[in-house]
């Protein structure tokens, strides 16, 4: 914190402030020796275009992954863990200490998830995360309503699965995400919305106690981040906005597999430009 105070500002801000020069000077310290004055400044307008694209799809994906995180049942699981394990037929003592591992396991998983969220996407985490997430529902719905020391061990065992699963995808993805889809005019009132979404949630999920109702929620949050969720994982800021900007350049998003509108449009529109009837191609040569 000592240090803070000498931090240069952000390129982003001062742009935002519409003080640009002072933006361009932070670039080219930042960049040092290593890019040129015409990269600086490329830097600087594609900073500058993004804080002016402002969109209210990226407030509601941000805010979904926070309202799926806490209907993938979370909360309402581990508000009364140590009720569920009693009603599993684990004695008091031993509900209490499956509690406590229960918690170690989440710890352990939540560092292993924070690892590998980059590597492996923010994407495909919310997708297999709900799969396993609904998988996990699935068992201990059974276990609670069959009853019988078998499946109530065969419960609890997925109680486990399922902190572990929720740990290594879910945990974190829906803080990081807002922060990344948001534009920079947007990015506090959509982490503000985003996070009242969880709160208000929060509440109102702790209601709802039968719990193959998660298990169906689950399946269909792994469908919705499937279909309407773009990958952020490797990407730039700029690079983020640009995914949802129609309006946006073509940009160049090498070695991510993501395209954007305007490169799937500009792809289509080749094979008609580049095609050359046969007839033309005589003539031309004559």
């Amino acid at each position: 914190m000592a240090f803070v105070p000498f931090f240069p500002g952000s390129p982003r801000w001062l742009i935002m402030k519409e003080r640009n020069e002072e933006a361009l000077e932070v670039i080219q310290r930042l960049g040092g020796n290593s890019q040129t004055e015409d990269e600086n400044r490329a830097v600087h307008e594609e900073i500058r275009a993004s804080v002016q694209h402002e969109t209210t799809r990226q407030i509601i994906l941000s805010a979904g992954t926070q309202l799926m995180q806490q209907w993938s049942g979370i909360n309402a699981l581990f508000y009364y863990l140590p009720v569920v394990f009693a009603s599993l037929g684990v004695g008091r003592n031993l509900s209490l200490i499956l509690s406590l591992c229960n918690a170690m396991d989440m710890t352990v998983s939540t560092v292993l998830g924070a690892l590998w969220i980059e590597g492996v996407g923010r994407k495909k985490l919310m997708v297999w995360g709900a799969v396993g997430q609904s998988i996990c529902f699935c068992f201990i719905s059974i276990g609670l309503s069959l009853g019988g020391s078998r499946w109530e061990a065969v419960a609890v065992a997925f109680v486990f699965g399922y902190s572990t699963v929720f740990a290594l995808t879910w945990i974190a993805v829906p803080w990081m995400y807002p922060a990344e889809v948001n534009t920079q005019r947007m990015r506090i009132a959509g982490a503000g919305v985003a996070t009242a979404t969880n709160w208000i949630n929060n509440y109102a999920v702790v209601l709802v106690t039968p719990y193959l109702i998660y298990a169906v929620l689950n399946t269909a949050f792994a469908i919705i981040c499937k279909v309407f969720y773009v990958e952020t994982a490797r990407l730039s800021l700029e690079q983020i906005d640009s995914i949802f900007d129609r309006s946006a350049p073509i940009k160049s998003i090498e070695g991510t597999g993501v395209v954007t509108d305007n490169e799937k449009a500009t792809s289509e529109a080749l094979p008609s430009v580049m095609h050359v009837p046969k007839g033309d191609s005589k003539h031309g040569s004559n």
